[in-house]
């Protein structure tokens, strides 16, 4: 079951199981990717998914990125920890390297696999996914590039196929 709150209302909508699709592999085998997509048996009324990318490998090094938090534990507000949005950089893009993008973004612990956005004509699109820090940082210390770096996954290739795949009716 996929659990929401829409509107101030916690809804459980099912999952569709047999259209599961997962790919990738161990970071230790060198993957270049670790995903799953799973299609729910109905849309959620009142929601309008995210845009996904026309072609692989949206992101550009250098580019502005929008990246949406369930929570991270080095952010705590009134002693919870909320759903954030940070604007950060890709920083490099390398997709042939077992970390393929590294950004700027906070990765505190609680904050894998949030989607990181670009903004194209006013849109939204989903363009990555964040998958790790390569380095703890102490709750409320800065991050810094010289020392650490935290990584993507890109919204590409079967990935997005399946995405895509997921979206049709």
């Amino acid at each position: 079951m996929f659990q929401v709150t829409v509107n101030g209302r916690f809804t459980e909508y099912p999952l569709k199981m047999d259209a599961l699709k997962t790919g990738g592999r161990c970071p230790l085998d060198k993957g270049l990717t670790d995903w799953a997509v799973l299609k729910l048996e109905t849309a959620v009324p009142g929601i309008t998914p995210y845009e996904v990318p026309d072609e692989d490998n949206l992101l550009k090094a250098g580019e502005q990125i929008m990246q949406v938090s369930g929570y991270a534990t080095n952010f705590m507000v009134s002693g919870a920890y909320p759903k954030s949005m940070e604007s950060c950089l890709a920083d490099q893009i390398d997709l042939t390297h077992t970390d393929p993008i590294k950004h700027t973004c906070d990765t505190g612990k609680g904050s894998s696999g949030s989607a990181q956005f670009v903004v194209r004509s006013k849109k939204m699109i989903f363009a990555a996914m964040n998958i790790s820090q390569q380095k703890d940082f102490p709750d409320g210390s800065d991050y810094n590039a010289d020392s650490a770096f935290n990584t993507s996954t890109p919204v590409s290739g079967n990935f997005l196929s399946a995405i895509r795949e997921a979206m049709k009716p």
